[in-house]
C-alpha cells in the first residue's frame, strides 16, 4: 500500500515538473513514452530500461536535443540527426549547449521517474 501511494506521488510531482516543459521539451518526453507503449524499450541487464538515447547535436544552427535510440537500437549521433530532423518532430533547440544538458537533465529525470513507476530504472 505504502508503495502504490509513494508511486502515485512520484508520478503526481513528475506531471507538475512536465508543465515546466516546452512543447519541444514535451516531444523528448513523448518520444520516451511512446517507446515504453510500443515495447522497443529495452531492459537492460541491470534491470533498467532504455526508452531514449539522447546527444545534443547543431541543427540548423542552434543545439537541440535529439534521440540516437530508435527501433530498439543505439545509433550515432550523427545519424540519430538525420533521423530526428526527418522525423518532422520538432525537437527543442536552445542558444548554448550548457542550456541543453540542463534541459535534458530535468527531461531525464522524469523520465527515470516513469520508468520506476512501470517497473525499471532508466
Amino acid at each position: 500500500m505504502v508503495d502504490t501511494r509513494k508511486k502515485v506521488l512520484e508520478q503526481q510531482f513528475a506531471m507538475r515538473e512536465e508543465d515546466t516543459l516546452s512543447p519541444e521539451e514535451k516531444n523528448v518526453l513523448q518520444y520516451h513514452r511512446d517507446r515504453m507503449k510500443d515495447g522497443t524499450a529495452i531492459r537492460n541487464n541491470d534491470g533498467s530500461l532504455t526508452t531514449f538515447m539522447g546527444a545534443i547535436s547543431d541543427i540548423d544552427g542552434k543545439p537541440t536535443i535529439h534521440p540516437t535510440f530508435f527501433d530498439g537500437k543505439v545509433i550515432s549521433p550523427q545519424e540519430g540527426a538525420r533521423r530526428a530532423v526527418a522525423s518532422g518532430i520538432k525537437w527543442p533547440q536552445y542558444k548554448s549547449v550548457k542550456q541543453a544538458e540542463f534541459a535534458e537533465e530535468k527531461i531525464h529525470a522524469i523520465m527515470a521517474r516513469d520508468a520506476a513507476i512501470v517497473g525499471g530504472r532508466r
